[in-house]
Parts: structure tokens; sequence; C-alpha cells
């Protein structure tokens, strides 16, 4: 199958791209992602991802770094949280309807300068020293289907990625009235997949994307259906966890 090259991790490392490619090889055919009418498929997902994974790594993306994720919880959101993690980076996840002077200060604050949207949402996010890719702009798109559906391995990375490496990057309301922001390494994931046991997810679990996109839960939520191979269904972006 496309996309099912073994990686080249050391022995024991645990990373997002592993997680992610045990899902498609236990259940190719099953949805991944439910949003709205639209759904897509474990194999279709991860091929996807793998070209779009491939254009980041072109553009000089490198493990450690970090890129911006800019619009609401959707099917692309997921697609590009995947590209992302294959490319090595990690992800800062930015929400469109946040006050644009928080968004600027944490893309500031990051260093982040490659940021992955919709065209719907380009003007509503910080440009200042920031350069966003669209997913659904035509010329993007086109770019995106020259590069190989096959998976990323550390071959095809600038550097190798590593446990230790960030995988995700989320921003705090802070003590000081300023966001702070809290790296997680893939490391730190073992723990949250770990958690898929207790909760007994399974391949025919439903799991509610219903967290907000900048905090740490919307990856608990990604993390709670991958390693079981099960559906993560995107609530409409006014739906809220709280009770």
């Amino acid at each position: 199958m496309q996309g099912s090259r073994s990686n080249s991790q050391g022995e024991g490392e645990v990373t997002l791209p592993v997680l992610l490619a045990a899902a498609v090889a236990a259940q190719p055919d099953g949805d991944a992602v439910v949003d709205g009418d639209r759904r897509i498929t474990y194999r279709d997902l991860d091929l996807r991802s793998n070209q779009l994974a491939h254009l980041l790594i072109e553009l000089g993306i490198v493990p450690d770094a970090v890129l911006a994720i800019g619009m609401p919880g959707s099917l692309e959101w997921v697609l590009a949280a995947w590209a992302i993690a294959k490319a090595g980076a990690g992800c800062l996840s930015v929400d469109p309807t946040d006050p644009y002077e928080r968004n600027r200060f944490v893309c500031a604050d990051s260093g982040v300068r490659l940021g992955i949207t919709l065209e719907r949402y380009v003007d509503e996010l910080p440009f200042e020293d920031m350069y966003w890719v669209a997913l659904d702009d035509r010329a993007v798109t086109g770019r995106i289907r020259r590069y190989p559906e096959a998976g990323v391995v550390d071959t095809d990375r600038h550097a190798p990625l590593r446990s230790h490496h960030t995988a995700c990057l989320v921003y705090s309301g802070g003590s000081a009235g300023r966001p702070e922001g809290v790296g997680v390494t893939h490391a730190g994931l073992a723990a949250v997949a770990a958690q898929r046991r207790r909760a007994a997810v399974g391949p025919d679990a439903h799991v509610a994307g219903v967290a907000a996109r900048t905090s740490v839960a919307a990856m608990l939520e990604l993390l709670l259906a991958v390693p079981a191979a099960a559906t993560l269904v995107m609530a409409p972006h006014d739906a809220s966890a709280a009770p």
C-alpha cells in the first residue's frame, strides 16, 4: 500500500507519525474524520498528508520547527496536523476568530514563520513575518498533487525525527496577562495515547472533536481516536465542550 514505507526512527521512539501509521495499517478503509457531510478514510488521509508533508519539507521545514495551523476544527485541520507531524515539525493552532492581537503575539512569540490555512481565513490571520499556505488555493492544490504519496521517513526529512522533538505548542492565558507557550514533545504524547486504553476506545468508536483547536485538548481528541483507528467527528464551529 502506498504511504506504508517503514519509518527509520530509533527503536522505542514514539512519535505522532508512528501512531498514525499504525492506524492506517489497522483500518485503512475506516473513516478517520467526519466533518459534516464530508468524510475521509485513514488511507486517503495518509496519502494526502504525505503529499503535503513532502511540500513542507521542500519549503525547508525541519524537525523541532513550529508551524501554525490557522483555521477552526475541520477535516483540513486534521490533514494539516498529520502533515506537519510527518514533516517532523510541531504545530501551533491559531483560531482566526480569536482577537487579532492575540494571534499576532503567539505567532511572533513562537517564532513561527509558516502556517497552513484556507483562503477564507487568510485576511483574518497575522501577516507580519508570516507566510500562509492556503490548502484550497488552486495553485497550492496543484502543487501538492505533484508530490509523491509515499510515506515520509527520516531520509526524506532534513534531520531525523525523535521523540524529544516538539509535537505541539499550546498557549495558555498566562499569569501576566499575556499568553504563555508550553511545548509538548512526542514522548509526552505516549502517555496521552495510553489514555485510549483506559477509555476503551475501539475502531468502531466515534470521538467528538469539540475542544478549541488552540487547546491541548484538541490533540487529546486526536490521540484518543488515532491509536484505536477510531473516527474523529468534528463538531460545528459554534459547538463547545463546556457543560
